[in-house]
């Protein structure tokens, strides 16, 4: 009977001692975005869920934002301790799609009002082409991490645990879209031969996904007139993502002109004023030095995209259409984006 209790101490402790081993871990490498902490042992942090790691972030994080930014993974880009006006949460998810965005901007609402105060929208023209497929929605990931011991558990989590020694790998060089411990988006720059040599294979995989649609996302407008109308009084600034001249030659190609004149038409008429950043420019014309694929603009060019909107401070990146300018500045733009 000694010897069966003497097994039963000896068991527990081990047990014990694995699972303060793998809780201590995933505290420190914070793979789920779950603490907040100074002592994390990886350096960058993989985006395995950023649905529910950014909404963890803003709901266990230091809360005391004044503007929330939305928008794909292209918005994600922008370094919010860049921002010289606003207290900025980015709340940009890769392949966020626009019918989910006020699920997120009423999260934000729920669990610091003062973040929805100035809402900032990174819009992409993929959106305006076709609906997507949504497995859970924002209100479930909220579900889940306000549910009891939810923190706790991801400690326990081995699956947890796997992700912390992915982030504790991740390489200085890496060239890959990672977070830094500051939750800011970084991937080293290519060379610009390795890029030529890439792109061409990113670009034909982003248009047959996107740009073989027949038509557009009927519902668009009205999910952009729903966001405005549901915060009354929020400051809206909206800007529209760059995508590269190669990725552009495609959407001439595909016959989507048009669709694009409507889709600036359209965020016009719902928000009176965006700031523009989808066209040929000094910027988009410098593919391989400014781009890392077809349509992910690298972290110094969203910082351009973060000044324009706040100061308005660079002539040649950015402009600024309204509804009474519109008619004019598309009749612009045909011309400026010519091959």
């Amino acid at each position: 009977m000694k010897k069966y209790k003497k097994w039963i101490f000896f068991s527990l402790i081990i047990i014990i001692s694995i699972m303060s081993i793998i809780s201590i871990i995933n505290y420190l490498a914070n793979p789920l975005w779950c603490f907040n902490h100074n002592f994390e042992i990886s350096k960058y942090k993989n985006q395995y869920n950023e649905r529910e790691q950014k909404t963890n972030l803003l709901y266990f994080g230091k809360n005391d934002y004044n503007a929330t930014l939305i928008g794909s993974s292209r918005s994600s880009f922008i370094n919010t301790n860049h921002s010289e006006k606003y207290n900025l949460f980015n709340y940009s998810i890769a392949s966020l799609h626009i019918k989910e965005y006020k699920g997120y901007i009423d999260i934000a609402k729920k669990i610091n009002p003062d973040s929805t105060k100035t809402i900032i929208l990174g819009l992409d023209f993929f959106s305006y082409l076709k609906d997507s497929n949504i497995a859970k929605s924002p209100k479930e990931f909220y579900s889940d991490i306000t549910a009891p011991f939810y923190r706790f558990k991801t400690l326990l989590s081995y699956d947890s645990l796997r992700k912390a020694k992915k982030n504790i790998n991740i390489k200085n060089d890496t060239k890959e879209r990672v977070y830094t411990y500051e939750y800011s988006v970084y991937t080293t720059k290519r060379n610009s031969i390795e890029t030529k040599k890439n792109m061409p294979n990113k670009i034909e995989n982003f248009t047959k996904r996107f740009y073989n649609a027949q038509g557009y996302y009927k519902e668009y407008k009205n999910i952009l007139n729903n966001i405005k109308y549901s915060y009354p009084e929020s400051n809206f600034i909206i800007f529209t993502t760059p995508i590269t001249k190669d990725l552009f030659v495609e959407l001439k190609k595909h016959n989507l002109y048009d669709e694009y004149e409507n889709w600036i038409k359209d965020l016009v008429s719902v928000f009176g004023k965006i700031h523009h950043f989808m066209y040929l420019n000094e910027i988009t014309n410098n593919s391989y030095k400014n781009f890392y694929d077809g349509h992910h603009a690298y972290q110094d060019i969203a910082t351009l995209i973060l000044k324009q909107i706040e100061n308005k401070n660079n002539k040649d990146f950015g402009m600024m259409i309204t509804q009474k300018n519109v008619n004019n500045i598309l009749t612009k733009l045909k011309k400026i984006n010519q091959f």
